[in-house]
């Protein structure tokens, strides 16, 4: 993925990153994209759904790691729990 400086019109083959608004090269086609999402959420991706580049992925993945051991959901609880047996 290769970040473009102009942040211009995105063209067909460019997406803009809804967190950093950099202007990426497309890796994947928009339904390989929406395929990828479906194994994550197991749901449709909606038209017009936003989109954010590896960078900022990683970036929200690591933040949620670190994180998730202050959350107060049910789901976190659980996964604390199963880490303590």
């Amino acid at each position: 993925m290769t970040q473009q400086k102009d942040k211009g019109k995105v063209k067909e083959n460019e997406f803009r990153c809804a967190n950093c608004g950099g202007v990426f090269e497309k890796d994947w086609s928009d339904e390989e994209a929406r395929e990828e999402a479906k194994q994550w959420t197991k749901e449709e991706m909606a038209s017009g759904e936003s989109v954010i580049c590896d960078d900022c992925y990683t970036e929200f993945m690591n933040w949620r790691k670190a994180n998730m051991k202050q959350t107060d959901t049910m789901e976190g609880k659980e996964l604390l729990n199963s880490k303590k047996k």
